[in-house]
């Protein structure tokens, strides 16, 4: 059986995800706060790259960026000739990551619990990996989505997204529909997230050799309570 997001991130995800423009320069400014230009970074789930050239013009020298959606790297590395950056992009499965030497890593988002158990473990492990000793990962994930009903139009299709999220469970599934104004065609995509609790991600880091972990409800540091929109947590390779 083929999983969710093996189809999910492509042109058509691109079309409208494009347009955000919601919390980038605090992201640039959050990741700043813990390294300079000159330092080794992976942008893991990094998809066209929204964030990787974004560092790249704040003059990051060493930007890797990782995703599995051939489709949407394809679009990355055109805007990488397009403005002249020199970010490595590469196409790889986030479970399954050869051995690095990064001094950071970080994975933005909500990329993560996409999977079962046993392969998001799998995937801390492999972040791992990939992190000289030392080295420092950030991570966020949504952490109390709304229900929410979207409807967007452009040129050529018109948008709808649903998602809903179930506290009890800590999932958070949904689905994405496209309408073709012209052949008058839909096509719909499907989600399902575990987003696991603060306290659960802890354990899975540290049970994957992570420590001196810290916490926060947003890219400004802001404390994290139950009600916090995200969930964002720095710890370090030991």
């Amino acid at each position: 059986m083929i999983h969710w997001s093996n189809n999910f991130f492509n042109d058509l995800y691109y079309r409208f995800d494009q347009l955000k423009t919601d919390n980038i320069i605090n992201i640039k400014n959050f990741i700043n706060h813990f390294c300079n230009q000159n330092e080794v970074i992976c942008d893991l789930c990094c998809g066209y790259g929204r964030i990787a050239f974004k560092l790249a013009n704040e003059n990051y020298k060493y930007l890797t960026g990782i995703d599995k959606s051939s489709e949407l790297l394809q679009i990355a590395k055109k805007t990488n000739k397009e403005q002249n950056t020199n970010i490595n992009f590469m196409c790889k499965d986030v479970r399954f990551l050869e051995k690095g030497d990064f001094d950071l890593v970080f994975f933005f988002g909500t990329s993560f619990g996409y999977y079962n158990d046993r392969d998001n473990n799998r995937i801390i492990k492999s972040i791992n990996n990939i992190l000289k000793p030392g080295g420092l990962f950030l991570f966020q994930q949504v952490n109390n989505p709304q229900n929410l009903f979207i409807k967007e139009e452009d040129s050529k299709y018109t948008f709808k997204k649903q998602s809903f999220f179930h506290e009890d469970e800590r999932i958070y599934e949904g689905e994405y529909s496209f309408h073709n104004k012209f052949n008058q065609k839909n096509i719909s995509y499907k989600f399902n997230i575990h987003l696991y609790n603060k306290d659960e991600l802890i354990d899975m880091f540290t049970n994957n050799g992570f420590n001196s972990i810290e916490y926060w409800g947003g890219f400004n540091f802001e404390s994290f309570g139950k009600d916090s929109k995200d969930l964002i947590i720095k710890s370090l390779k030991l």
